[in-house]
């Protein structure tokens, strides 16, 4: 049997789902590497624990460090291996210029919020060719050689596979694998995730962006207009950037504030404009 690292990233172990832990059951793993950002008890389920408290992208690239099989496999807190989902698409790597392979993510929760997410995810890795990295396999030894960006928090996957692409390496979305991915949270959560990520990139390419948000959610509705949640891809995207553009008249830090006060269901208090 090939050799295959599993490597899970997540912020503290409590997070990770007792049904990725099972779905991990699905395949034989040489190895099972947990990176922690909060110290943390080695669980019985995993071979290896480490902290490290930078961001995603630092942190992803330690799990990498530990892996020392022919290919790794990221499988995040929130996604659930199927059965035969690992064998499938290893089967894409015969081709030696394939460097990384992921499956559709399917919705573990059946909100009307998930399974539209879902689409739209879905939607985005047909258009793009591209697979977000959790639930997607690597070649070890590119991976170790190109890595992920240490200072990404997030989009640390995308920047890496628009490098691998430009080196001629290739990326394959397919749907003859599927996995689950548990879409927590719900809309309220959502524009407030895409207001932070607008006050993190600024106006006028979060402007621009929604400008074609029109356009681009039709492609995305189109690539998935085989499944009846995809009709609400046009005005849930256009929303997502809608929000990116409110939140870019806001700092960080008092986006995250209202974001913590929504965990922890404080009282609303209405947005000041930051002097």
């Amino acid at each position: 049997m090939t050799s295959v690292d599993a490597v899970i990233v997540a912020k503290d172990i409590s997070e990770v789902l007792p049904e990725t832990i099972e779905g991990l059951k699905t395949y034989a793993f040489s190895k099972v590497i947990v990176v922690v950002a909060k110290d943390s008890e080695k669980p019985m389920w995993c071979d290896v624990l480490v902290v490290d408290k930078g961001r995603l992208g630092k942190a992803r690239n330690t799990g990498v460090d530990l892996a020392n099989s022919d290919f790794i496999c990221m499988v995040d807190a929130d996604i659930i291996l199927t059965k035969n989902y690992v064998r499938t698409l290893l089967e894409y790597f015969k081709d030696p210029k394939v460097a990384a392979v992921g499956g559709k993510l399917e919705s573990y929760s059946k909100s009307l919020y998930a399974l539209v997410k879902a689409q739209v995810f879905r939607g985005y890795c047909k258009v793009h060719s591209d697979v977000p990295c959790g639930g997607t396999i690597y070649r070890t030894a590119v991976l170790k050689k190109e890595r992920f960006n240490d200072l990404l928090a997030g989009g640390e996957d995308h920047e890496l596979h628009v490098r691998l692409k430009k080196k001629n390496y290739k990326v394959i979305y397919t749907e003859k694998a599927s996995c689950f991915h548990y879409y927590k949270g719900g809309m309220k959560k959502e524009v407030f995730s895409c207001m932070l990520s607008g006050a993190r990139t600024g106006l006028l390419p979060t402007l621009l962006r929604a400008v074609i948000s029109p356009l681009r959610s039709l492609l995305i509705l189109m690539a998935c207009r085989d499944n009846i949640y995809s009709l609400f891809i046009p005005p849930f995207y256009i929303a997502q950037w809608m929000a990116h553009v409110f939140g870019a008249f806001f700092t960080e830090d008092e986006i995250k504030a209202k974001m913590k006060a929504l965990v922890y269901e404080l009282p609303y208090q209405p947005f000041a404009r930051p002097t």
